[in-house]
């Protein structure tokens, strides 16, 4: 065991060392450019399959429940991956490291990736925890980097013991604390991006509930050249992402709901353009799953609902807007082949509606989809300790006979 732990040690300082966006800030912070603002409009609407991977490449609720409860007590990686189109590729992305000096003293690194091709969330962060009590600590929070205009810097709450997975921590974090005061750019925030952050877990009795907030507060830039008293461009937005869950586990069963949702706002306005650049979108999915054990049979059943609503506009697009509806449900049946491997074949479908909608003609063109679409997946998953396990899937189109992508998901804990 010591070696593999040796080796994970490895991969999440790799991992780690890796660079990361913290925040909620758009990268780049303008679009720049017609074409941009159009890639980002488009992005994840008419997409047939995209609700259905977000389904499939979901890992499982135990192993959610389980990374949650050791987030802040163990070291390890959760991670969801998988393709969505040719080109990109789907990323659910979580890091956690926890060191405990002293009993009242926790020092702990964390990192969150998340883009779906609609959304990117990305947060990253060195946290130290002083339990002034026996149930409760003060969090000081913060990102240094070499350019100390990018640094970050947070403070909060953790209610929860030391090692305990049932806490709570909510945390306030200015992402460009210092950008007015050391940047030589000609960017200057007039509202800092600030995020409101919340992670929460608790297990009682046969019932666990989980939960990450990062609400992200509405920033606003302008760029004004040296010697200039008229702004060249301004900018304002926001972004905000919620991932909750409650599970029930019984005696050869267990049943869990699970609330996903994001939002995010962005307008730019130029000086050389006579009106700005808009858009606004929402997405949210609500999902319940259901386990049952025949001895060495398994059966998974899920069902759910989602969402998305767009309002986009620019000088050269008309008002517009964009809402899909999906109703989406699935079935599996699994049977653990031995020790530690399980096996699964399901089939995943949805009966959804797309509609684009413009005040007049533009660059983009309005249009309406609806129809069934399904998938049928094989998954095998393998255990080698209780909280380090690994899944790999691939995925066929059953209305239409194309390779409907593949994934990979890992949660690993030490």
């Amino acid at each position: 065991m010591q070696p593999l732990a040796d080796r994970i040690r490895l991969l999440l300082v790799l991992l780690v060392a890796a660079p990361c966006r913290a925040g909620e800030l758009p990268d780049p912070l303008f679009w720049g450019s017609e074409a941009r603002f159009l890639e980002q409009v488009t992005s994840g609407q008419f997409d047939r399959h995209l609700e259905l991977h977000l389904v499939q490449y979901s890992a499982d609720p135990r192993w959610r429940s389980d990374w949650a409860a050791r987030r802040y007590a163990g070291n390890g990686l959760f991670g969801e991956y998988g393709s969505t189109t040719a080109r990109d590729l789907f990323v659910n992305s979580q890091i956690a490291l926890n060191l405990f000096p002293l009993e009242s003293l926790q020092v702990r690194y964390d990192r969150r990736d998340y883009q779906d091709g609609r959304f990117d969330v990305a947060d990253q962060r060195f946290d130290v925890v002083w339990y002034a009590g026996t149930g409760w600590g003060v969090v000081v929070s913060g990102w240094p980097t070499h350019q100390k205009q990018d640094a970050s810097m947070g403070a909060g709450i953790r209610l929860g013991a030391p090692r305990s997975a049932n806490g709570l921590v909510m945390q306030v974090v200015d992402d460009r604390f210092l950008w007015n005061e050391k940047s030589e750019d000609s960017l200057r925030f007039t509202r800092d991006p600030v995020r409101l952050l919340a992670d929460g877990y608790l297990e009682s009795g046969a019932w666990r509930f989980s939960g990450s907030i990062d609400y992200g507060l509405t920033y606003e830039a302008v760029e004004t050249p040296t010697g200039e008293a008229t702004p060249l461009r301004s900018t304002r937005g926001s972004q905000q992402f919620a991932d909750v869950s409650v599970g029930y586990v019984a005696e050869g069963w267990s049943v869990s709901g699970r609330v996903t949702a994001a939002s995010l706002e962005r307008e730019e306005t130029d000086s050389w353009e006579p009106a700005p650049s808009s858009l606004e979108r929402s997405w949210g999915r609500f999902l319940v799953e259901l386990q049952k054990g025949f001895g060495d049979w398994n059966v998974y059943g899920r069902a759910g609902y989602s969402f998305q609503r767009d309002r986009f506009s620019s000088p050269s697009t008309p008002d517009g807007s964009y809402r899909m509806d999906a109703a989406l449900f699935g079935i599996e049946g699994g049977r653990r082949i031995w020790k530690g491997l399980e096996l699964r074949l399901g089939y995943l479908g949805s009966v959804q509606k797309m509609v684009r909608t413009l005040s007049q003609p533009g660059p983009l063109a309005p249009g309406e989809e609806s129809g069934y679409v399904d998938k049928a997946h094989l998954r095998a998953l393998y255990s080698f300790q209780p909280q380090l396990s690994v899944e790999f899937l691939v995925s066929q189109t059953v209305n239409g006979s194309s390779f409907g992508g593949g994934s990979v998901k890992a949660r690993l804990v030490f």
